[in-house]
């Protein structure tokens, strides 16, 4: 099983672009929603389909590190991160964390993750149907369309054979540029089909194959994407395991064990598994400690973190006033009772609003057995 890990990138989008010097741990960058990318040939902005963060007040995520930005979760920092790499070195550093290989684990049938680029998108060397995702196929059967209606506008009878081989040679065209490319298309309708060139020439069907077989070329809008977790971008949950792992210890990445032993009928240990290292990341140490402090704290609202907060300090209300009677049962304490406990930690109005929830149904917020609330101060 492999699924899209969404967020989760953004850890490997920081730690790339630390690495690259695409960003620096002091730099800060706001998010500046939606993000827009530039028309490589004019400079000029693409205003279709940009990305947007997921907060509707992007002005609470200004002035923001690569610590910040991953507390954040800040779409429009990763997408300008993401597009600073290139897709090359965001894959490379995507590999060496483990998240586009094998894991060892002991299961049969693993299967490795893709990581977008030009070959994840479309591989020219394979033929459509050996590709790593679906959309060649796709493509395939459009293009097979497309020839088929230029034979039937001739007046010839198309023949499937010749419409295959036809659009298999076309889309091999496809090496991460068309330009310049028309010449070539002429020549393989006209071997392929009989397609005369002056015919060809006429009828823009050069432009017809080319804006098809520009959805196999892989783009800056989906660099950016992958910079989030999405477009050409699978991972296995083994391998999103093996990546916060290597993350967390500081660069190691091992190999996935589900068997730590295996023992005869008699119980004695006939294999032990050790830990084998599937790679190692030399990396500095304040790197891998900004990555991982961004992750402390999940992204939140402002109504959100409101209603953490209350939460928090009703749950620390709650357990103050049973630590001070550790022989209360939880079924016996009452609003009054509460209220007098909790009322020189809580302003009045809000243990009043609160005592009546906490008497109906403490075990909302969790509360600790008594025994283990008398070590509560």
């Amino acid at each position: 099983m492999k699924l899209a890990p969404g967020s989760i990138f953004k850890m490997c989008t920081g730690f790339a672009g630390l690495m690259e010097g695409a960003t620096t741990l002091d730099e800060t960058i706001s998010d500046e929603s939606p993000y827009y990318l530039r028309d490589p040939e004019t400079g000029e902005l693409i205003l279709s389909n940009p990305v947007k963060c997921w907060t509707t007040r992007p002005d609470r995520h200004a002035d923001q590190t690569v610590v910040e930005a991953l507390t954040n979760s800040c779409n429009y920092y990763f997408c300008e991160i993401a597009n600073r790499l290139g897709i090359d070195k965001l894959k490379y550093w995507a590999e060496q964390l483990g998240l586009a290989d094998y894991t060892g684990v002991e299961l049969t049938g693993e299967t490795k993750g893709i990581i977008g680029g030009q070959t994840a998108l479309y591989d020219n060397t394979k033929l459509h149907d050996q590709q790593a995702t679906s959309l060649p196929i796709l493509v395939f059967n459009k293009l097979c369309d497309m020839l088929e209606g230029y034979q039937q506008e001739r007046g010839v009878e198309p023949e499937r054979e010749a419409i295959e081989s036809c659009a298999d040679k076309l889309m091999q065209l496809q090496d991460g540029s068309l330009i310049g490319k028309g010449a070539a298309i002429r020549k393989i309708l006209s071997e392929e089909l009989g397609i005369p060139d002056g015919i060809t020439r006429t009828k823009g069907w050069v432009t017809e194959i080319t804006s098809l077989l520009n959805e196999l070329q892989w783009r800056s809008s989906l660099t950016i994407r992958t910079g989030i977790g999405q477009s050409i971008l699978l991972v296995t949950p083994i391998a999103a395991v093996r990546y916060a792992s290597a993350i967390a210890n500081g660069g190691t990445v091992y190999d996935a064990h589900i068997v730590a032993s295996v023992t005869d009928s008699e119980g004695n240990v006939v294999y032990k598994t050790e830990p084998t290292i599937h790679n190692n990341i030399d990396a500095p140490e304040e790197y891998w400690d900004a990555i991982r402090r961004g992750m402390l704290f999940p992204p939140r609202t402002a109504v959100q973190r409101a209603a953490l907060s209350q939460r928090n300090l009703l749950k620390w209300a709650i357990l103050k006033s049973f630590a001070a009677r550790p022989d209360l049962r939880r079924s016996e304490i009452s609003p009054s009772t509460f209220r007098t406990r909790a009322g020189s930690l809580l302003s009045h109005r809000m243990t009043t609003r609160i005592s009546q929830f906490a008497y109906v149904s403490p075990t909302a917020f969790r509360v600790h057995p008594p025994q283990e609330l008398s070590r509560i101060s």
